[in-house]
């Protein structure tokens, strides 16, 4: 294993990228190994905080950090890699590798495994008042509130790195908030939106009597001469629910809306920053969406990861997959895991199990099992937005062999902000999760074709239909959420530079409008006919065409940027069935007891369609209702 003595360097694909790592050897001797260039995403494939090691080191969070660290402890590159982050590991460890055959080293020599590195002895049991699956938004609500309340818990999380697909969310929660709602304007286009829902056909008792409520509130709204945004829970809750296709449970829908504000309250006391003003994010029909400060869903982690580090009682323990719940006399009492060396651990939870560990959206099997309510045809070909060792259901699957109940199940969301390189929600200009009023999309001819600010699914069938499936979104330098792609100092939410987008066809920048048109192949005369047309409605404050109801600024000065996504599978709405206080039914609708459940593996929230902005809403306000509900039902 005689090396020549230096520092190489190499590179290796990622994710996102190249990946390229500074060697250090002596002769016989890896001395030091660094990441010194990435395009992971933040908090994924890259330190949530760059300043902060120590942190990550605690949870184990980053392959940038934990594989060299690896390498160098055991000299050896047969070391295991970051659960949930498996691309971005290998390719250190390839780059690592490309750097050692510089120096002349042996690799099959470096490949061999060092059995020290590669398993930890087996822990014993570990026991706690509460037992967290999964270590996204819901789960960590749960673990601040109840660790908060003097109760011991543990968090498992499947992956390397906490977060979920929190992580990679778009960073808007929808909440009732009339203070900010009293900035915007109540539009005659969105009163006749009101207007539309409350002279549709009851549908059932439940549909009348919300709509009876709504319409006393609207009255009164009137009566009162406002000219502020009209917002209620009454109104919140029968959007949900229409939007949803009706499908949803009421009963859970109004416990999300009315705690949404609360939800909303209790991230800002823990720091997370938000924009003053709500705007409409992508799908949310309504201007109640509240966007966060840090781009994707790192604003979120952080926040929860600060407060986390005051409870001495919450503990977070990352790469357990989860494999058994365990019962006793009918009653959930822990669970079984695996660790990263394949050893089985033992999590006894003295109060209860709260499985916040996602849906089935990225395990294309249960997609396409479950593709059955006719919405779509084949999705075998759709991307997801979502991580990879994420959303895969087991979760249901777990719970489901204890007896547990599911629904909706046949309920998948696709999205359309779908980068094309992997369909990733990737967060480069415009902000589009909450910027629809300040943009349009058009289509490989430069023409509209879709309502805007309409329903997500909607909005995807139409995509769908288009050349080649893809779309383009325009943005202008008018906007509120725009921020100088020009500037040389400027990156992305992804951290990329405007050179790096452009060169690999992520979004295309210019000046003008028929500049734009050459650089994205597009008729030139269509294009600026769009936008011109666009901009008349938004004068006139109404879409005679596709009936668009939100409008921002008018697209009139340049730069002009032009993004190009595609459709990608999201969010599915089904999983297990649960009470408004969390609690996980069995299939005769009776509770399990010990077991809850909160966030994407529930089902009968967002019934046949998601509303923007509701996910983050429904897992911090269930997250917090079944830290209330556990605590709660062990007074008893």
């Amino acid at each position: 294993m005689i090396m020549k003595a230096g520092i190489y360097h190499s590179s290796a694909r990622a994710m996102n990228g190249e990946v390229e790592v500074e060697l250090e050897v002596s002769e016989r001797r890896i001395e030091n190994l660094r990441v010194i260039r990435s395009h992971e995403t933040p908090g994924i494939g890259t330190p949530l905080y760059d300043k902060d090691h120590r942190r990550m080191d605690r949870i184990g969070a980053c392959p940038e950090l934990v594989i060299p660290e690896r390498v160098v402890e055991k000299q050896s590159l047969a070391v295991p890699h970051v659960p949930g982050a498996r691309v971005t590991s290998m390719a250190i460890l390839r780059a690592t590798e490309k750097a050692l055959t510089l120096a002349g080293a042996d690799i099959s020599e470096w490949k061999k495994k060092n059995n020290d590195s590669m398993s930890d002895e087996e822990q014993p049991m570990t026991e706690s008042d509460f037992v967290i699956v999964g270590g996204g938004g819901a789960g960590f609500a749960a673990a601040i509130e109840a660790g908060r309340q003097g109760k011991s818990v543990t968090i498992l999380e499947k992956c390397g790195e906490i977060g979920g697909n929190t992580m990679i969310c778009g960073s808007v929660i929808n909440a009732l908030d009339p203070k900010g709602q009293a900035k915007l304007t109540m539009t005659d286009a969105l009163k006749g939106v009101v207007e539309q829902a409350l002279s549709e056909e009851s549908v059932n008792a439940e549909h009348a009597a919300l709509q009876d409520e709504v319409r006393k509130e609207w009255q009164a709204y009137l009566t009162e001469g406002r000219k502020d945004l009209f917002d209620t829970p009454a109104w919140y809750t029968l959007q949900t629910w229409n939007g949803g296709d009706r499908i949803g449970d009421l009963k859970l829908i109004r416990r999300m809306v009315d705690r949404s504000q609360a939800a909303y309250e209790w991230l800002k006391d823990l720091g997370m920053q938000f924009d003053e003003t709500p705007a409409q994010g992508a799908g949310a029909l309504w201007q109640r969406s509240h966007v966060g400060k840090m781009d994707m869903g790192t604003g979120f982690i952080s926040t929860f990861l600060n407060a986390v580090d005051e409870l001495l009682d919450v503990q977070i323990k990352t790469g357990r997959q989860v494999v058994e719940i365990l019962t006793r006399n009918g009653r959930v009492t822990g669970v079984k895991a695996v660790n990263e060396s394949g050893c089985e651990e033992i999590y006894t939870a003295k109060e209860g199990v709260l499985l916040a560990c996602g849906g089935y959206s990225a395990n294309r099997k249960m997609v396409q099992e479950y593709n059955t309510s006719g919405k779509w045809t084949d999705l075998g070909h759709v991307p997801t937005t979502n991580r990879p060792t994420c959303a895969q259901g087991e979760g249901i699957q777990l719970a489901e062999k204890v007896g547990a109940g599911v629904r909706d199940m046949d309920q998948i969301q696709l999205l359309y902000l779908g980068n094309l390189k992997n369909g990733n929600m990737t967060k480069y200009p415009p902000r589009c999760v909450c910027a629809t009023p300040e943009t349009i999309f058009v289509n490989q001819n430069g023409d509209r074709f879709v309502r805007e600010d309409g329903r997500r699914d909607n909005i995807c069938s139409a995509i769908l239909r288009q050349p080649g499936q893809k779309y383009y979104i325009i943005e202008s330098a008018d906007g509120a959420y725009y921020t100088d792609i020009t500037s040389p100092d400027w990156r992305s939410g992804d951290g990329f530079t405007r050179e790096y987008l452009e060169e690999n066809g992520y979004i295309q920048v210019a000046d003008t409008l028929e500049e734009l048109a050459a650089k994205i192949n597009v008729n030139p005369e269509r294009l600026c006919r769009s936008v011109e047309s666009y901009n008349a409605c938004a004068e006139q404050g109404k879409d005679g065409e596709f009936g668009r109801v939100a409008f921002g600024c008018k697209l009139e000065h340049g730069p002009y940027t032009a993004t190009v996504r595609q459709v990608s599978i999201h969010y599915t709405m089904g999983g297990l069935t649960i009470d408004p206080d969390t609690h996980v039914l069995d299939k005769k609708g009776d509770v399990i007891p010990g077991l809850y459940a909160a966030g994407e593996i529930t089902g009968g929230i967002h019934g046949g369609n998601r509303l923007g902005g509701n996910a983050i809403a429904d897992i911090i306000v269930f997250g917090l209702q079944a830290a209330e509900s556990m605590i709660k039902d062990n007074r008893k």
